[in-house]
């Protein structure tokens, strides 16, 4: 992914969760760093996790499908493949979703769910 992002002329480094929560943590650097935007190598927890500090702030989040499923990906017809979605988060190709609240977390989709680590590139421009 980072040399596909380059190849569209975006910078990208890859930083990878230590466990539960680890995508909150991760995603609260890249707002703290005024990055402009975070893409998310993952399944439904690992998204929702990085959801969590980027709601209600400037810095997008790009859901890229991981795991067996992603149903945030795929409520929005997301590609899957390398390729078509380092061109879409090179070329800023986003759309604004509705969130909403449950015990106090933040949820774009049916909800959370369990899976494992993954890689947490962050986008540089």
């Amino acid at each position: 992914m980072v040399r596909a992002l380059a190849g569209h002329g975006a910078a990208a480094e890859v930083h990878a969760t230590d466990g539960p929560s680890g995508a909150t943590a991760l995603a609260r650097n890249v707002v703290a760093d005024g990055l402009p935007a975070i893409a998310v190598r993952g399944g439904n927890g690992t998204v929702n996790d990085a959801l969590q500090a980027v709601s209600g702030g400037e810095t997008s989040l790009a859901a890229w499908a991981g795991g067996p499923t992603n149903v945030l990906a795929g409520e929005l017809d997301l590609p899957r493949e390398i390729e078509p979605v380092a061109a879409t988060i090179a070329h800023g190709r986003m759309r604004r979703i509705a969130v909403g609240q449950a015990n106090n977390r933040y949820v774009s989709h049916g909800g959370p769910s369990l899976g494992s680590d993954a890689a947490l590139p962050w986008i540089q421009a």
